[in-house]
């Protein structure tokens, strides 16, 4: 089964194509990781999902401890803030995993998206009969964990 082209709750939109999130129409920052942590917790919005579910969706065939996935989801509560009646959008269910509370939205792609597309050219630089502007490199995602006391942040750079 395809996966939806927007996923939408309160004031946001999740575009799983160009893999943003949107609040009231403007893009909102996000790592890799964290939108994808963000997309598994939506994909089964109102059920728990195991801590070790999302490590395996999020971080296949890679040791990853729980402290990375721990990071993540404060990352999403700060970025993502409270819900009607300041309620969290994450609940967390002690020593098993998470839930996404609010409702979620699927919505199919049409053939004009909101967002232009990395890459697309735009009406402008079209009019004018140049290349768009290329999209900049992606930065590299810093990754978080612990050893013992230490607290370690990272980044892999390649593959």
């Amino acid at each position: 089964m395809p996966l939806p082209r927007f996923y939408e709750f309160a004031p946001f939109r999740v575009d799983t194509v160009e893999r943003m999130l949107l609040r009231d129409g403007a893009a909102v920052p996000l790592t890799q990781k964290s939108f994808d942590v963000l997309l598994a917790l939506i994909e089964r919005s109102g059920r728990l999902v195991g801590k070790e579910e999302l490590i395996r969706k999020v971080w296949p065939e890679q040791f990853v401890d729980e402290g990375n996935l721990t990071q993540h989801i404060y990352t999403l509560r700060r970025t993502l803030g409270g819900a009607v009646g300041g309620e969290q959008y994450i609940e967390t269910v002690p020593r098993r995993g998470y839930r996404f509370l609010p409702r979620v939205e699927a919505k199919p792609g049409g053939a004009a998206s909101a967002v232009g597309g990395a890459g697309a050219p735009t009406e402008a630089a079209a009019e004018k009969g140049r290349a768009p502007e290329p999209e900049p490199a992606p930065q590299p995602e810093t990754n978080y964990t612990r050893s013992g006391e230490v607290n370690i942040a990272y980044q892999v750079i390649g593959d």
